[in-house]
C-alpha cells in the first residue's frame, strides 16, 4: 500500500510541475505588432529601388525566392538581420544593407509598452528578361504581408 500511495504522489508531483511550466510558458500577446516606418508597398519598394539584379537570362530563370529574418529591437531598431533562405547573386548583402540602413520600425507593444519581436520576410524577386544599358531594379513582391 505504501508503494502505491508513493507512485501516487510522484505522479501527482510531475503533473504539477509540467502545468506550472506549461502555464508559465504562455506569453503575452502583443497589442499591436511591429511595422515599418511607411505602408508596406512603399517599404519594400524604398528597399528594392537601388538593388542590381542579375537578368533572366543570366541566371536561367525569372523568379528568386528567399526568406530573411530580423529582430525589431526596443526603440524600432533593426538587429539580427540574416537570410534563412538565400536568393544569391548578391541580392542577399543588398537586401541586409537596405534594412541596416533603413528608417526605425514602429516597436510591437504589449500594454502600451515596446515589445522586442522577431520578424520573418519572404521575398520574391522578378528579374528583368534582358539587360538594357543600365540595370533596372526588378520587381520585389512579398509572399506575406508585413
Amino acid at each position: 500500500m505504501e508503494n502505491h500511495l508513493k507512485k501516487l504522489f510522484f505522479l501527482l508531483t510531475v503533473t504539477l510541475i509540467t502545468i506550472g511550466c506549461i502555464l508559465g510558458a504562455v506569453q503575452a500577446q502583443p497589442t499591436s505588432i511591429a511595422q515599418p516606418p511607411v505602408k508596406q508597398d512603399k517599404y519594400i519598394a524604398g528597399l528594392t529601388n537601388t538593388l542590381v539584379l542579375p537578368t533572366a537570362k543570366e541566371v536561367g530563370k525569372k523568379l528568386l525566392t528567399g526568406a530573411v529574418v530580423f529582430v525589431v529591437e526596443l526603440d524600432g531598431s533593426l538587429s539580427e538581420i540574416k537570410f534563412t533562405d538565400s536568393i544569391g547573386y548578391g541580392i542577399d548583402e543588398q537586401i541586409i544593407n537596405q534594412l541596416k540602413n533603413s528608417k526605425n520600425w514602429t516597436p510591437a507593444m504589449i500594454d502600451g509598452s515596446p515589445m522586442r519581436v522577431s520578424y520573418k520576410l519572404p521575398l520574391r524577386i522578378v528579374l528583368p528578361k534582358r539587360e538594357s544599358g543600365v540595370r533596372k531594379p526588378g520587381r520585389l513582391q512579398p509572399r506575406t504581408t508585413i
